[in-house]
């Protein structure tokens, strides 16, 4: 057997240290996606099981049992959200033609919405430090990440301080209401004004005759008010 060079001896060490901090980092995310949910006295809906049954034991046992699923789909959406941000990251840097990104998730039987999601939570669990805050954002439904995304530089703050499941939900929530009343009054407003320019418009029609500088001067507004409507296209 041929003795190997200095160099190939290095290059072996460092594929093995390579091999070794890889797997290092794994059980790293492994141990850290194993230790994501809240207490139990966050998750509220567990309630439930108070309701159904008068057997404390049986109350607990299913309890438990639910912490567990949300732990099952917890860290599964955590790594599915890893795995797909990864993969279109290394697509984007390798040229890969538009549209193969979204045939991936078909193949694999998950639709491109879906796989954001995923994508989010994980986003949203990375990028907050606070550890109580991570087990929250490992618990939410879909329905909450995708507001708690939307509302992230909002939120950044309190994640940050700690909170109860039941006060994040309450802050998205609220986020969500005034959004929604900003984007009625905003509604309202442009109706006001269509109904407004809709009267003006229409009063044209009684116009028989206009003198020479006002019409000029209507040829300006008009432009005006197209170039302005444009910009909004």
């Amino acid at each position: 057997m041929a003795k190997m060079s200095l160099e190939e001896k290095m290059a072996e060490r460092m594929a093995a240290r390579k091999v070794e901090e890889q797997n290092k980092n794994d059980l790293v995310i492994i141990q850290e996606n194993s230790l994501i949910l809240p207490d139990k006295k966050d998750l509220r809906e567990l309630s439930y099981f108070d309701e159904i049954t008068d057997k404390e034991e049986i109350r607990e046992l299913l309890k438990e049992n639910s912490i567990k699923i949300l732990g099952i789909n917890a860290k599964a959406s955590l790594e599915l959200g890893e795995l797909f941000s990864n993969l279109e990251k290394e697509l984007s840097k390798k040229g890969s033609p538009e549209g193969v990104y979204t045939k991936f998730l078909e193949f694999n039987g998950y639709n491109r919405m879906t796989a954001l999601r995923h994508r989010h939570r994980y986003e949203l669990y990375i990028e907050t430090k606070n550890e109580k805050s991570k087990k929250l954002i490992a618990a939410l439904s879909t329905i909450y990440i995708e507001k708690a995304y939307r509302y992230k530089n909002e939120i950044k703050e309190f994640l940050e301080e700690g909170l109860t499941l039941q006060d994040l939900k309450d802050l998205i929530d609220t986020k969500f209401i005034t959004q929604k009343k900003d984007e009625n009054k905003k509604s309202e407003e442009l109706e006001i004004t269509t109904l407004r320019i809709n009267k003006i418009f229409s009063s044209f029609r009684k116009i028989t005759v206009m003198d020479d500088k006002k019409k000029e001067r209507l040829d300006e507004i008009l432009d005006e008010l197209e170039n302005l409507l444009k910009e909004e296209n």
